[in-house]
């Protein structure tokens, strides 16, 4: 059982070379710097990214995982840009 998950592991790293490879990411953050002591660590890895060389624009976000992140002003005005810039459109001014 360790083998496979030892073998699950490496493929996950060469999946993320890979995928790393072909983005730009926009935003990173080391969990390595987090102070819980009980807080899940995956070191220094992308939270925002875009694949320009996909034919379509396209933004991956991956900042949490609730319903609460659209009561965050920072998050939606990320979530907000990023759908702006897909769609080839510039945020008005009152809208910032």
């Amino acid at each position: 059982m360790g083998q496979g998950i030892d073998q699950l592991q490496a493929c996950f790293v060469v999946a993320t070379e890979i995928l790393l490879s072909n983005v730009r990411v926009l935003a990173s953050v080391d969990e390595g710097t987090y102070s819980d002591p009980a807080a899940v660590r995956m070191g220094d890895h992308p939270v925002i990214w875009t694949n320009e060389r996909m034919a379509a624009r396209n933004v991956y976000i991956f900042m949490g995982h609730g319903p609460w992140l659209f009561e965050d002003k920072a998050f939606t005005t990320i979530f907000r840009n990023a759908i702006l810039w897909a769609a080839e459109k510039q945020p008005s001014a009152k809208s910032k």
